[in-house]
This record gives C-alpha cells, structure tokens and sequence, in this order.
C-alpha cells in the first residue's frame, strides 16, 4: 500500500516546479534538492595572474613594443640587448629606494648593470590599471613623452616595455626632489626664485603646447628639480595629446586646487587650462598656500568658478599683476593663451614685467638662483636637509627607541592589492629556491623577479 506523502516530499516536490516544467514519468524519483544559500554565486577571486594572462589591447603592445621580434640596439648602452625586441627588462637595473607612489604606479631609482647610470623607472601594475580601467594612460604617457623628448624642461624618456605584470617607462632621474617639498620645507620662494622657476615653466609650456600636448595636472608635485636645480615638467598620466584637429579634451581629471573654470562647467580643458594651473603655482610659490582652498573639493570648486581669491600683504606686485592675467574666467583672455601675435600670446607672457630679469635665450645654461624663503618663512629653513624620515626625527625629539604604539592591528588592515612601499622591485643578486603562489601585485612582481634569478644562475 502506498505510503501518504510526507510534507518534505511536497516541499522537495515544489521546489523544483516551475512554470515551464514537464510533468515528471510515474515512478521516477526527484532530482536532488540544490543546495540553496542566501547569498548568490559568487566568482573565485582573480589572481595577478589571471589578470595579466589576458591580453591587452595591441596598441599598447605595439607601442610599448613588447612583441617586436626584431633585435635593435638599445639606449642604454649602445650594445644589443638580450631580449629579442632589443628592449630594456627588469634584469637590466638594480632597483633601489622608491622615489614616488601614485594610485595605479610607482616609481624607483634604477640603476643600469650595464654603465651604472641612474634613471627612475615607473612601473605600472596590470591588476591596478585593469581594475580601475585605465589601461589607456598607459599609452597617452608614453605618446607624450615621446612627443616632448628633447626640451630640457621636461623629464625625458628613454625606455618603454613590460611584463606580464607590469609596464615600465624608464625616464631621466631628477635628483633632488619636487617642487612641493621645497615650498614645504622653505615656506615659500623669493621673487628671484619664483621667477627663475616660473620662467623655466612658461618655456616648457610652450614647447608642449606647440606640440600638440596638454598636461592638465599640472602642479608643484609634478614639477621637479634636477643636479642644477632646474624644472624637470613630470607625470603625463592625466595628459591629452591632440590630434585630428582637437582643441580640447573632455576628461574630467586633475587636482582640485589647480582645476580651471572651464572644467568645472564645462567638464572640458585646453590648452589654457595648463596656464591657469600655472598662475595657481605662481601664488602658491610667492605665498606659501593654495591660491583656492576650503574645506571640501566642492567648496574650492565654489571659489574657482567664482575666482575667489586674495593676494596676502607683502605680496609682490609684479607678481600679483601676473597671477590676475593668468587667473581669467574666461579662458582665451588668459595671459599665454592667445594665438601667435595676439595680446595675449606666449610671447606676451614671456615679455610680462615680472620677467625683466630672465635672460630667455640662456634660460637653461644660466645657474639657478641658491633656493631661500621669500614672504613666509619657516623655522627650518635649510635647503640641503631633508626631512625623509620624519618618525627618527620624532623618535630623537621624544627620546624613544620603541616604535611600538600598542595597538594591534587587525590582520586584513593592510589592503592586500596596494603595492608595498618598501617592496624590492626588480632582479636581486643571488638566486631564490621558491617560487612563491602569485596572489598580488607584489606577489606577481617578486614571482617575476625570482623567475629572473632562477634563469641567470643556471
């Protein structure tokens, strides 16, 4: 006699009906109940691995000339390389201290096992770049900076290739530092510096522009300084290069202190927008602050849709005059902006009456005035110290040798995908016996290296 059914046969019975199921054949048992959660499915999560075993699109292989199969020679040291395309690799440098970090990169010194010369290598992580869908800047940089080689105020750039992980731009190394740290540590700059600086960047502005490149982040960070102490124009990430005709990009990128008017309502920059960012480093190099600031990003960008700004006392005049030209609403009436022969062409600007001491034709090859505070000036004023290890110095200050705070830190505190500041880039001496599970990008760049390590001791 058959038995009643239960109501977990029912329920097991309901659960797999639905409106388009045939009716099951007499006698057949029920399919097993899918085991069911209240999250749904998820995907495993994606090593760098995984991620750099896609391809990527040609153009930055065809540009970063990774798959060229032809032998050249390369720039380092007049010789062939050892890699088939006659490109750079990781085996070529010596990694040393990281000179920068930025959200998708980082940057160390380099030194060539080949000549010993020092260079910064910028190396761009995949898994970032892939992520955050900015593979592009990739190839916008490196178009740039090829574009620009050649004009002393700007880094130069003499390699470009990658890995599976990593892209790398190998440029020319500026020895002592940014801009900013120097406003920082001084305070802010004497007229004489200011203008020795603010020439060398309305010289390279012109260059760029004249070739078709907009920078559109341009500010005291990304400028640096070499042996001489002169402007080396840094970081075309964010750059536009124009071709077809274009007179302006549509991007919304930059930093907000240095975002020009026209970005902010018309979500669009040109070339003069490289020339108001210029006018707020001006200010900045003179007074010791931002030109605009609050206390959100949407409350400076209420000042500089309103050009809401004022000059502090002592400020110089000649200087003050500049900044008014060059901090103009309406972008084609800023100072350096104009077409050639125009009131307000580059020319114009060079010939402004804050530039009276700059000899233009010797610019480059004249020294660079000694780097000394101007309006505000701050206690620790000495150019040559650097303040790079700001805890020894509060350890000497408070007399501690303990670096311990007490906290315990939780063990996922550290995001896992962030690239480590002190992690050693590039080939090692001596050879490595593991090969560690690639997980990260800085797992990816050790697996690379150790790879690298394991080869050249066989």
């Amino acid at each position: 006699m058959p038995r009643e059914p239960t109501l977990g046969d029912l329920s097991r019975n309901a659960s797999v009906i639905s409106a388009d199921s045939e009716p099951e054949a007499e006698g057949l048992a029920p399919p097993p109940r899918r085991i069911r959660t209240f999250s749904g499915p998820r995907s495993p999560p994606r090593s760098a691995a995984s991620i750099a075993a896609r391809p990527h699109p040609a153009h930055l292989s065809r540009e970063l000339g990774y798959e060229e199969p032809a032998p050249s020679t390369s720039l380092l040291n007049g010789k062939r390389s050892s890699t088939p395309s006659g490109k750079p690799s990781l085996r070529d440098f010596q990694f040393g201290k990281t000179l920068g970090e930025g959200a998708y990169s980082t940057v160390k010194l380099a030194t060539s096992r080949a000549d010993g010369k020092q260079y910064a290598v910028k190396i761009m992580f995949k898994v970032h770049l892939d992520r955050a869908r900015k593979l592009k800047t990739v190839s916008t940089e490196h178009k740039a900076l090829q574009r620009l080689n050649g004009h002393p105020g700007i880094v130069a750039l003499y390699h470009a290739f990658q890995d599976e992980f990593s892209f790398y731009l190998v440029i020319e190394l500026a020895a002592k530092g940014e801009m900013q740290s120097v406003i920082s540590r001084l305070g802010s700059l004497s007229t004489r510096c200011t203008q020795y600086y603010a020439a060398q960047i309305v010289d390279a502005l012109e260059y760029m522009h004249s070739k078709d490149v907009i920078h559109r982040d341009l500010k005291p960070e990304n400028l640096l300084l070499d042996d001489a102490f002169r402007i080396k124009i840094a970081d075309f990430g964010t750059g536009k290069v124009l071709e077809n005709g274009d007179q302006r990009a549509t991007t919304f990128v930059g930093t907000a202190q240095y975002q020009a008017p026209e970005l902010l309502e018309l979500n669009e920059t040109t070339k003069s927008s490289d020339y108001w960012a210029f006018g707020c480093i001006v200010y900045q190099m003179i007074s010791g602050r931002f030109a605009f600031n609050s206390l959100s990003d949407y409350l400076t960008w209420q000042k500089i849709k309103k050009v809401e700004y004022e000059f502090p006392n002592g400020f110089d005049e000649q200087a003050k005059d500049l900044v008014q030209n060059l901090l103009v609403h309406d972008a084609p009436k800023r100072l350096g902006a104009g077409p050639p022969g125009t009131p307000n062409d580059p020319n114009a600007l060079k010939s402004h009456a804050f530039f009276t001491p700059i000899v233009w034709t010797s610019l480059w090859t004249d020294p660079a005035p000694p780097l000394e505070a101007g309006l505000v000036k701050k206690e620790h004023s000495d150019s040559e110290k650097v303040w790079d290890d700001i805890g020894a110095a509060w350890d000497e200050l408070v007399g501690s040798d303990d670096d311990s705070d007490g906290i315990e830190w939780a063990a996922d505190a550290k995001d896992p995908l962030r690239p480590n500041r002190n992690s050693d880039i590039g080939p090692r001496d001596g050879p490595s016996s593991s090969s560690p599970r690639v997980e990260h990008a800085e797992d990816a760049l050790q697996h690379s290296m150790e790879r690298l390590d394991i080869r050249s001791s066989r």
